[in-house]
C-alpha cells in the first residue's frame, strides 16, 4: 500500500536552540554515562511535542552530535545543526555578541566538519581552527570577527552556499538587542542587516511581543524573531518553542524570512486550530490492474489544499469522488450513454475519513463547487447569493452578524429614502419660491430717500423738528415690534412642524450574537428615546408658549404706538400735506417690499439650511452603512 503523509506546509513546534548533551558551555545534563544521556536526551525531545529542533553546540559538534542527529530523525523530529559561535564584534555594552549558524539538515556531514576545520577563531594572540578549540578556548577566549566568518560560509567550493541560515540572539548576554537607543549602533546595523532571523529566549512575555512588533513593523531590516528554549538541561526542553507554518524542511525554514509574520506564531496554542470533525483527514481509494488491486492514501493538510496538474489528469475526479462519496446534492453522477454529467472513481472504492477518526457514513456536509459551476451562477443572481449564504451559514457568529446587517441596511434604506423625499420637497419648495421685485439694498436705499423727503417736506409746512422726531422715534419703534412679531409667527409656524416630529435614536451594529446582551442595549436604547422624547416636548412646550407671550406683547406695542399720539399726530400732518401724504404712501409700499423681500429672504435661508442638513444626514447615513459592510 502506498502512503505519503507529506501534508504540506502545517503548523509546528520549533525550537532552533537546544543545545546538545555535550555542549561545551554551561553544560547541565548529567555526564556520568554518554550512552544513557543521549537516550534520556532524545525520548525528552520526542515526548516535548516538538516537531523540529535546532541541536545547538559551541563552535564546534561532538562527533556524538551527529549521531544524535541521525537518531532524531528516524523518530520523526526534523533536525538542524545549529553552531554558536562568538563574534569579536563588541555591542555598545562591550560584550561580545552571540552567533548561530543553522545548517540545512540535508548537507552531508563532511561538508559541516569541513567547515569547522577550515574556519579559524582567535584566542587571544593565536589563532585555530574550530574543530581544534579546547573547551577551555570555547568558554573563555575563542571569538571570530563578523565580516570573516561570512566569507568563510560564501566561501566557493565549500558545499555551503544556499545550505545555511543566519541569526543573533535577542536580549541575551552579549546579544544585539532591538533596544532603540542601539539602533544607531554601528555593530547592531552590520549584523541585523547580513542575518536571516532573531532568536529570542526570555522568560518575560511582554518583551517577547514588543521584539517581534519592532523586528515586524518598525525596523529597517524586516526579520522572523523566533522563542527558543536556549535549553542546557532536560528540564528546560519543550518549554518554550515557536509555530512555524512550513514544511519540517530546510526550505520550509527558509519561507519564513520572506514571510515572517504569516509564517511564524510565538503562541502557547496552536494558531489556526479547527475542530477535528470540520477537518477531513484523508481519502483512500483503490485502483486495480490486471494483476494486483493497490490501494492510495491521500492525507490533506487541515488549511489550504492545492490541486495541481494538466488538463485530464484527475483533479475534477478527485473533487467529483469526495462529493460523490458524501452525497452531496451537487454532485451528478456521470450517464454511461450520454457521457454527460461528473466523472468518479467507482463509489465502492473510495472512502473520505475526517479528522476525528469518523468516515464515510458520517452525516456531514461540505461546500461542493463543481467545474464550471461558478461561470452559470455568474448569470443568476439568486443562485449566487444563496451558495454565499449557504456557506456564511456554517460559521453562526459571523452568519449572525449579517443577519444584523442586513436588518441595518434595510433600516438604513428607510430612512434613506425618508431623507430623499423630504429632500426632494425641500429642492421643489426652493424651485418654486419666488422673490419680490427690486433687492434688499435697492429697498433700503429708497427708503433712506423717502424719509429725507418727508423729513424736508415737514419742515415747509410746519411740522415742528420736535414733532418730527417723536413721529420719527414712534415709526422706527413700529418697525422694530412688526419685525419682531414677524420673527415670532415664523418661530411658531416652525414648533408647530417640529412638535410633529420624534427624535429617533438608532443602535449601532452589534459585534455580537448574544441576545441577552443586544436586548440589554436595545431595551436600554428605548427608554432614552421615550424619555429624550418627553423632555423634547415638554422644552418645546415651553418655548412655544415663551413665543405666544412674545407675539402679544409685540402685538400690544404695535398697538400702543398705533394710538399714540406722537404716531395719530404725525400721520395727520402726512395727510394733511398732499406732497407728504404721496412720500408718506410710498414709505409704506417701499416698507411692505422690504418686509416682503425679509419674508422671503429668510423663508430661503431655512429651507436651504433644511436641505444641507437633509443632505448631511444622508451621507452620515451613508457613511455608516460603509463602516457596517466593512467591518
Amino acid at each position: 500500500m502506498a502512503e505519503n503523509q507529506n501534508r504540506g506546509s502545517e503548523w509546528r513546534k520549533w525550537d532552533l536552540h537546544i543545545h546538545s548533551p555535550f555542549t561545551w558551555v554551561n553544560n547541565n545534563y548529567p555526564s556520568n554515562d554518554k550512552d544513557l544521556i543521549i537516550d534520556k536526551f532524545i525520548n525528552t525531545v520526542t515526548d516535548s511535542g516538538l516537531d523540529v529542533i535546532g541541536l545547538t553546540n559551541y563552535f564546534k559538534f561532538d562527533n556524538k552530535d551527529f549521531e544524535i542527529k541521525k537518531r532524531l530523525e528516524k523518530k520523526g523530529i526534523c533536525t538542524f545543526l545549529n553552531l554558536e559561535v562568538r563574534l569579536s564584534n563588541i555591542n555598545k555594552d562591550g560584550q561580545m555578541i552571540d552567533y548561530h549558524i543553522i545548517f540545512d539538515n540535508q548537507l552531508d556531514d563532511s561538508i559541516i566538519k569541513n567547515f569547522l576545520a577550515s574556519s579559524k577563531a582567535q584566542t587571544g594572540d593565536s589563532e585555530k581552527a574550530f574543530n581544534q578549540l579546547t573547551k577551555d578556548d570555547i568558554q573563555n577566549k575563542a571569538a571570530i570577527n563578523f565580516d570573516n566568518l561570512l566569507e568563510k560560509l560564501c566561501e566557493e567550493g565549500s558545499g555551503l552556499k544556499g545550505h545555511y541560515i543566519t541569526g543573533f540572539l535577542s536580549r541575551g548576554h552579549g546579544s544585539a538587542t532591538c533596544e532603540p537607543e542601539r539602533k544607531t549602533h554601528s555593530v547592531y546595523e552590520e549584523i541585523t542587516r547580513k542575518s536571516d532571523l532573531i532568536l529570542h529566549s526570555s522568560d518575560k512575555i511582554d518583551n517577547l511581543m514588543r521584539d517581534r512588533k519592532y523586528w515586524l513593523e518598525t525596523s529597517p531590516y524586516i526579520k522572523p524573531l523566533l522563542q527558543s528554549s536556549d535549553a542546557h538541561d532536560l528540564n528546560q526542553i519543550g518549554g518554550k518553542y515557536t509555530w512555524i507554518k512550513s514544511d519540517t524542511t530546510f526550505e520550509g525554514l527558509h519561507q519564513i524570512i520572506f514571510e515572517p509574520e504569516n509564517r511564524v506564531s510565538i503562541s502557547t496554542e496552536k494558531p489556526e486550530t479547527k475542530s477535528p470533525y470540520l477537518v477531513i483527514d484523508h481519502v483512500e481509494f483503490s485502483q486495480s490492474n490486471a494483476t494486483n488491486t493497490e490501494t492510495t492514501k491521500l492525507f490533506f493538510n487541515p488549511n489550504l489544499n492545492t490541486v495541481i496538474g494538466g488538463r485530464s489528469n484527475g483533479k475534477s475526479t478527485l473533487t467529483n469522488s469526495i462529493a460523490q462519496c458524501l452525497n452531496n446534492k451537487l454532485f451528478i453522477p456521470q450517464d454511461p450513454h450520454s457521457g454527460r454529467g461528473m466523472y468518479a472513481f467507482n463509489n465502492s472504492n473510495f472512502n473520505v475519513y475526517w479528522q476525528d477518526g469518523a468516515s464515510i457514513n458520517s452525516d456531514r456536509e461540505v461546500e461542493f463547487i463543481p467545474q464550471d459551476y461558478m461561470i452559470s451562477l455568474a448569470d443568476k443572481d439568486e443562485d449566487r447569493n444563496n451558495l454565499i449564504r449557504s456557506i456564511v451559514k456554517t460559521d453562526e457568529s459571523n452568519y449572525k452578524k449579517i443577519l444584523n446587517y442586513e436588518k441595518s441596511v434595510q433600516e438604513n434604506k428607510s430612512i434613506i429614502r425618508q431623507l430623499l423625499e423630504e429632500l426632494e420637497t425641500l429642492n421643489h419648495q426652493l424651485a418654486n419660491l419666488r422673490a419680490p421685485e427690486g433687492d434688499k439694498s435697492g429697498i433700503e436705499k429708497q427708503l433712506r430717500k423717502i424719509e429725507a423727503a418727508i423729513k424736508e417736506q415737514s419742515v415747509q409746512v410746519n411740522f415742528s423738528v420736535e414733532s418730527q422726531k417723536k413721529y420719527q422715534q414712534s415709526y422706527d419703534n413700529l418697525k422694530k415690534q412688526k419685525n419682531g412679531k414677524r420673527l415670532t409667527e415664523l418661530n411658531l409656524q416652525d414648533l408647530a412642524s417640529i412638535k410633529t416630529k420624534k427624535i429617533k435614536l438608532q443602535l449601532p451594529l452589534s459585534g455580537t450574537d448574544d441576545s441577552d446582551y443586544n436586548k440589554q442595549l436595545t431595551d436600554f436604547l428605548f427608554t432614552l428615546e421615550q424619555e429624550a422624547n418627553h423632555k423634547w416636548q415638554k422644552k418645546l412646550i415651553s418655548i412655544e408658549t415663551e413665543q405666544n407671550n412674545h407675539l402679544e406683547c409685540f402685538k400690544e406695542a404695535i398697538n400702543k404706538i398705533h394710538i399714540s399720539s406722537d404716531y395719530i399726530n404725525g400721520q395727520k400732518n402726512l395727510k394733511n400735506n398732499q406732497e407728504l401724504d404721496f412720500l408718506s404712501k410710498q414709505q409704506k409700499d417701499e416698507s411692505e417690499k422690504l418686509e416682503s423681500f425679509k419674508k422671503f429672504q429668510s423663508k430661503k435661508e431655512k429651507l436651504e439650511a433644511q436641505k444641507v442638513e437633509k443632505q448631511k444626514q444622508l451621507l452620515a447615513i451613508y457613511k455608516n452603512g460603509r463602516l457596517q459592510e466593512i467591518t
